[in-house]
């Protein structure tokens, strides 16, 4: 069995840049790694999932570049799927930012402007999951417009993943 490393500072030349990526939700691989990273040709991290084998990892690698896809067998002890959920902390400059590298976007920009509302008109609480989600529905209630289709429809308006960051 070949176990699995998560980033480290033995492993990753780009550490600090690729914890701060995960934390706001993006992929390091296509974000860092495959983008703009001088390492990416002999990168340890990286250089783990080419090898041919039987692996064994912490749950938590589940989410590193999919390698469990092509395991014949994964085995999980004591597996919470709760683990599997992907906290991100957005602040209002993070907010910003993407509208303004997504202007002109009309899908994005509607929802980026749900978010914000959401946001300024549920300060005083902290909303997660399911109740998160009921707030941005209402936020398009509010507009009569469908969430669903708009989220679709910025999802449709993202430019392709290799080119994101």
């Amino acid at each position: 069995m070949i176990p699995l490393h998560g980033r480290d500072p033995t492993n990753c030349r780009k550490l600090p840049e690729a914890i701060t990526l995960a934390q706001k939700g993006y992929s390091v691989k296509d974000a860092l790694c495959m983008r703009r990273c001088p390492h990416v040709n002999h990168c340890a991290y990286l250089r783990q999932f080419a090898q041919v084998g039987d692996f064994f990892a912490a749950s938590a690698m589940l989410n590193a570049t999919g390698w469990w896809r092509h395991a014949g067998v994964v085995v999980l002890n004591e597996f919470d799927p709760t683990s599997l959920i992907k906290e991100v902390q957005l602040h209002a400059a993070d907010l910003a930012a993407m509208s303004r590298a997504h202007a002109g976007k009309s899908a994005i920009q509607t929802l980026l402007r749900w978010v914000a509302q959401a946001v300024a008109t549920t300060i005083d609480r902290t909303l997660t999951g399911v109740l998160w989600l009921d707030e941005l529905v209402h936020q398009a209630c509010c507009e009569h417009a469908d969430f669903d289709a708009t989220l679709q429809t910025a999802l449709d308006e993202l430019p392709p993943a290799q080119q994101r960051c």
